[in-house]
């Protein structure tokens, strides 16, 4: 009788000891699901049952089926993932065989072998991937940044090349690579660390994700083609333009028309690329950031109310790409918690530790996001400043509605961040969209002191308390002289204040941003409210004679009016920087009168998109879209 392949958990976790474990379930991966077969007498294939089969994950590279088990409570031991020949699981096995259950597996050194093989890199990448939770992605999957990290290292890249022999059936990519290849040497391209030839990748490329795609298509040894011209920070690929030849065209994030020697110019196979290249997007990650606001302990002058700040964030969630969008809330234990998607840094954090020297080759495509971003910002903030709905949320809570409108028609309320400041506005890396966008987006954030009304400005006496950033903060909050209203000009100030620091990023780097910061400090009596003398602060204005009505004097401070003219005429500068400069000096950082208004929002959006559209034409405009 032939013999039968029997695989209870009984029998899998029985060794060289009697061991014995209560039943647990199977861990399902993502791919199909099948089941062992055995032939019994009647050489009939049959399918075993739950109790006497084992869930098998078809390995998408090989024959290899992946069986896995998963230690639960009561379990004795825990196994760790391992591959098993598919022959080897039905049929018969000469001489062998795995009789009833509760006995032992046969110690042939074969099964042994087996048991010790490790899941393929191919099969790592696909158990990594996590849903999209972006809702215009949510049928996406995608690699997170930190499993591209962990999984492919210059070890395993290294032995998927060194396994990988369809090199050798093609004959392009055999003339590409050496009869005998260097296969670490080129890991540690791939990976970014040449650890013998720093040479060979002089500005830190890398190729990880592209390596990670090859592999989901089988075709791994096919990087050759892509080392040294087309990397990770040009992705997702475009295609070129169609050629006589069969080679296949991607267009670079710099613009340039790169051969893929290997690759046939197929449709087919570059749909399969994009296909598979969203699995190492960036664009969401399954991480969150959790703003907690303890009702016990308010923040420090002021109490925000956490059902003012949740209103806000839900009321503006998708409102604007630039503002940031509220996931979730909840209450716990009496505290209120704001989810929000994971950012990793803040633009003071980006300036000062992600990319603190913004020079080289791609200057320019620099200066364009820079130039992409203040315009986002501002069109964010006017989506604030100018709010219509026609909700009664934020009415029924904060402010009353006016009564000159319908009941059904949409309102239009006056609305003021509050807090525009560095620390406010998150960016996020690398979205899924086009190369010039690569760089990430930015997203102003924290709406705990955004204030919503019927009226243009409301009276600062009367709302008592006003938070403000010593830094960013606007002269009106300060000036005993003046109608005491504060208004939405108020962001455009702080905004203005941050464009100034953005543009000395992008002329000095980090350094710049500081040593401008040390330039503007200065006593400011104003902000102590005249408590003390003997502090310094690194605003951008100045008042004198506080206090005394006939003498008091506001000013922007020397030093910021001195680097606006060194910025000006800086050997890098050109005609957006100047423009751009003027625009802060004329209609931003304005102390305002009777006589003299800052521009709102909406206007310095407008003019910094046609600023942007005179400097690189159309192409500018369709990046604002």
């Amino acid at each position: 009788m032939d013999p039968r392949m029997s695989l209870n958990h009984e029998e899998a976790l029985a060794h060289k000891t009697n061991m014995t474990t209560q039943s647990c379930p199977i861990t399902r991966s993502r791919h199909p699901l099948v089941r062992p077969t055995h032939s019994g007498a009647d050489g009939a294939g049959k399918v075993l049952t739950d109790s006497e089969a084992r869930a098998i994950d078809v390995n998408h590279e090989s024959d290899n089926v992946s069986l896995r088990r998963m230690k639960t409570e009561g379990s004795v031991t825990d196994f760790a993932p391992f591959n098993i020949q598919a022959s080897e699981l039905t049929g018969p096995q000469s001489g062998k065989q795995i009789s009833d259950k509760n006995t032992r597996l046969p110690t042939s050194e074969r099964i042994r072998n087996a048991l010790r093989r490790e899941p393929t890199l191919g099969s790592r990448i696909i158990e990594a991937t996590v849903q999209s939770a972006h809702p215009d992605y949510r049928s996406k999957k995608f690699l997170p940044r930190t499993e591209i990290q962990r999984l492919l290292t210059t070890d395993s890249v290294e032995k998927e090349l060194t396994q990988c022999k369809r090199w050798r059936r093609n004959p392009i990519i055999g003339l590409l690579r050496p009869r005998k290849p260097n296969f670490q040497e080129e890991a540690q391209i791939i990976c970014g660390k040449p650890d013998r030839k720093p040479e060979a990748n002089p500005v830190g490329k890398t190729y990880q994700k592209i390596f990670a795609i090859l592999v989901l298509l089988k075709r791994a040894s096919s990087i050759v083609s892509f080392l040294h011209k087309v990397c990770d920070d040009d992705l997702p690929l475009r295609l070129g333009d169609k050629v006589k030849t069969n080679v296949l065209t991607v267009i670079t994030k710099n613009g340039e028309k790169v051969s893929l020697y290997g690759f046939r110019q197929k449709q087919s196979f570059y749909d399969k690329f994009i296909e598979k290249q969203w699995l190492t997007s960036n664009d969401t990650r399954p991480a969150f950031a959790v703003k907690k606001i303890r009702r016990d302990k308010p923040p420090r002058k002021a109490r925000i109310d956490p059902n003012h700040e949740a209103v806000v964030s839900r009321d503006l969630k998708d409102r604007h790409p630039n503002l940031i969008s509220l996931l979730a809330t909840y209450k716990h234990h009496g505290d209120y918690h704001f989810i929000f998607p994971w950012a990793e840094a803040d633009l003071k954090g980006y300036w000062e530790t992600i990319n603190p020297k913004p020079w080289g080759a791609d200057r320019d495509a620099t200066l364009k996001w820079l130039g992409i971003q203040c315009q986002g910002l501002a069109d964010g903030l006017s989506s604030i400043h100018l709010y219509s709905t026609a909700s009664s949320s934020l009415h029924g809570r904060f402010t009353p509605p006016p009564d000159n409108i319908s009941e059904n028609a949409d309102r239009v309320l006056f609305g003021r961040h509050g807090d525009i400041k560095p620390e406010n506005i998150l960016w996020y890396p690398e979205i899924p969209s086009t190369p010039e966008t690569i760089r990430g987006i930015l997203k102003i954030t924290d709406f705990g002191f955004s204030e919503f009304s019927s009226k243009p400005k409301v009276d600062r006496e009367r709302r008592g308390f006003i938070a403000n950033s010593p830094s960013y903060r606007a002269p009106e909050i300060d000036m005993s002289t003046g109608d005491g209203l504060i208004g939405p000009s108020y962001d455009v100030w702080a905004l203005g204040c941050i464009y100034l620091e953005f543009l000395a990023w992008w002329l000095g780097g980090w350094d710049y941003v500081q040593s401008f910061a040390e330039r503007r400090l200065d006593y400011d009596v104003a902000h102590w409210k005249g408590r003390t003398t003997n502090h310094r602060t690194d605003g951008f204005f100045l008042i004198t004679n506080f206090k005394v009505p006939e003498k008091e004097r506001v000013e922007v401070r020397k030093s910021v009016k001195e680097f606006m003219d060194e910025a000006h005429d800086h050997r890098d500068s050109n005609d957006l920087i100047r423009a751009f400069i003027e625009l802060i000096r004329t209609e931003m950082l304005v102390v305002e009168s009777q006589l003299e208004k800052r521009s709102t929002s909406e206007s310095i959006s407008s003019s910094l998109a046609t600023m942007l559209i005179s400097q690189w034409g159309e192409m500018g405009s369709s990046l604002m879209a």
